[in-house]
This record gives structure tokens, C-alpha cells and sequence, in this order.
């Protein structure tokens, strides 16, 4: 389990930061502290950023994209 940043939320996912190198393909489970919604998410990239943490790339199921646009 690791607390991550939102860095961009797009009509199909989000970008977000963490400590660890995630494998592309990876299903994880997302809860977003403001409205306790919780959904499945799949890696679709995972890069090393200058900070030394990584930007992961995240695909949304079509309900939770619909929730975003209503943040």
C-alpha cells in the first residue's frame, strides 16, 4: 500500500507519482481520498522522473473516467 500525488488526470486515467517501479500491465486498486471512490486501475507506463521516484501512468475503467470529469 503507498499514498501517492495526482500529477494530471485525463479523460482516460491519471499520472501519478510513486516510490516504486511498477511493471506495465499491473492491475492495482485505487481509492481517492476525497470521495472514498475505489476502482481497478492498469498500468500502462511507468517512468523514472528526476526526483528519483517514478510516474506511472494509469487506465481508468469508464465509470471512474466519469466521475473525474464531475471533480
Amino acid at each position: 500500500m503507498e499514498m501517492t500525488f495526482t500529477e494530471n488526470v485525463s479523460p482516460r486515467g491519471v499520472r501519478l507519482t510513486t516510490m516504486q517501479r511498477w511493471q506495465p500491465g499491473t492491475r492495482v486498486l485505487l481509492t481517492f481520498p476525497q470521495n472514498g471512490i475505489r476502482s481497478e486501475g492498469r498500468i500502462v507506463y511507468c517512468q523514472r522522473v528526476e526526483s528519483g521516484n517514478f510516474a506511472l501512468g494509469l487506465e481508468l475503467p469508464w465509470q471512474v473516467q466519469r466521475c473525474q470529469m464531475l471533480w
